[in-house]
């Protein structure tokens, strides 16, 4: 018996003849690129609605905030001196704040270039989130199956010190997220950099 059609000819045998091996062909790939598009447009949608629920959350969270321009009246804890009249230091209160506020243009550069290098090497590509440096920490922490790296770049640092506490929440991430990108908003790099 002979098995004649456009795509082949052959003898009809126990084996598939080329015909019905192409048929298969076509009805698998039919069916992959089905499931194909049905995953995409379940992607879509749960996409869809995932930056939904995330921009209320967002905007909830952004309504308990803090203002960022508070940032500019800030004045951290400094060591208080107090000193005789001829100008000779007689105490020093709050040792563990021991500080003096020095403008950034009496910083070394080098300085500068070292803090930038060690803690956020975007810090001047990005607005207050590095995408990249948090992929790259949460690989990093998948890897090492702990908190091993933190993505936060400076100005999310600055967020975090001012106005936040140091507890590992989601809640808590995502509001230094819309700080910082407020903070970004309202501030030059130098004036981040000083802060």
């Amino acid at each position: 018996m002979i098995f004649r059609s456009k795509r082949s000819i052959g003898r009809v045998s126990r084996k598939r003849s080329v015909g019905a091996k192409y048929q298969q062909k076509i009805r698998h790939e039919r069916l992959v690129g089905s499931f194909v598009k049905r995953l995409l447009v379940f992607a879509a949608i749960v996409g869809f609605f995932g930056a939904i629920i995330l921009g209320i959350t967002m905007w909830v969270i952004s309504r308990g905030l803090p203002d960022v321009e508070t940032i500019s009246t800030f004045i951290p804890a400094e060591t208080t001196k107090i000193y005789s009249q001829d100008g000779v230091v007689l105490a020093e209160l709050h040792r563990e704040e021991n500080r003096e506020l020095i403008p950034i243009e009496r910083i070394s550069p080098i300085l500068i270039k070292a803090v930038i290098a060690s803690e956020d090497v975007n810090f001047y590509n990005h607005n207050g989130i590095d995408f990249k440096g948090i992929a790259r920490a949460f690989v990093r922490n998948i890897q090492a199956g702990r908190f091993a790296e933190g993505g936060s770049t400076l100005t999310q640092q600055l967020a975090r010190n001012l106005f936040l506490t140091r507890q590992r929440k989601l809640m808590r991430k995502i509001s230094e997220v819309v700080l910082a990108v407020e903070i970004e908003r309202h501030y030059t790099k130098t004036e981040i950099l000083q802060m």
